[in-house]
């Protein structure tokens, strides 16, 4: 053979080695999605079924009539001024939320109180006068329920029968029931995957478990926690 043959001769064909076809299983375990599973979930208690009201009840409905004149959420930005032993620096800005949350005017109330003598500047301080003392001691449990966080209160409904203490201890149990509630529904969910059988052996189906195994572990914490808050309450 010359060297130009050995250059330019013919490649043998490659023979590339046969395909093997090779089938995959993915073990994807029971189907759990059921009805029964479906109606469990939708069974899941909210915090809201224990209250007598619902998160966007408004925060006050002008109903209460004051002997003053005033409506409650204009007599609480009186009790706001009042509300230290110095009064506040007149040049204070008043909170956003008399506006947002209780649709005033604060800055021309403000003026309003002033010229009516019920609030006094004094210096660089503004404070209530001994008039506008009285009125926002009369009205200062407008400021607890302002204060209340995580529950839809509204002045004018809960002033007239406010008891701070009754109400602190209403919401507890309110709390409790709702976390017994909540707890009972987890048992109920955590039963339904260790009926499945093998359940353990699933990842997907485990994690579930898992998960709300951890959420009756915090709903016992918590119901244990309440259930002595409300029994110290209950004895004061």
């Amino acid at each position: 053979m010359g060297f130009f043959d050995f250059l330019f001769k013919k490649k043998k064909k490659r023979i590339l080695p046969e395909r093997m076809n090779v089938k995959t299983t993915i073990s994807t375990g029971p189907d759990y999605y059921t009805r029964e599973y479906v109606n469990l979930l939708l069974s899941r208690p909210t915090m809201q079924d224990f209250w007598d009201r619902s998160f966007d009840s408004p925060r006050y409905t002008d109903n209460y009539q004051t002997p003053e004149g005033y409506k409650l959420r204009e007599l609480l930005l009186l009790v706001w001024w009042g509300n230290t032993k110095t009064g506040r620096k007149s040049s204070i800005s008043i909170p956003k939320y008399f506006f947002s949350d209780y649709n005033i005017d604060a800055e021309k109330l403000t003026k309003e109180f002033k010229n009516k003598g019920l609030l006094l500047d004094d210096g660089e301080r503004t404070k209530p006068s001994e008039e506008g003392k009285q009125i926002a001691g009369k009205y200062h449990a407008l400021w607890e329920i302002h204060s209340v966080k995580n529950f839809p209160v509204n002045l004018d409904v809960d002033f007239p029968r406010w008891d701070k203490q009754k109400f602190e201890l209403n919401i507890l149990i309110s709390e409790l029931a709702y976390y017994n509630e909540h707890a009972r529904f987890c048992r109920n969910i955590i039963n339904y995957f260790q009926n499945i059988s093998g359940y353990n052996n699933h990842i997907d189906i485990s994690n579930e478990v898992n998960y709300y195994i951890n959420n009756l572990n915090s709903d016992v914490a918590k119901i244990n926690d309440l259930t002595e808050k409300i029994q110290i309450l209950e004895n004061k």
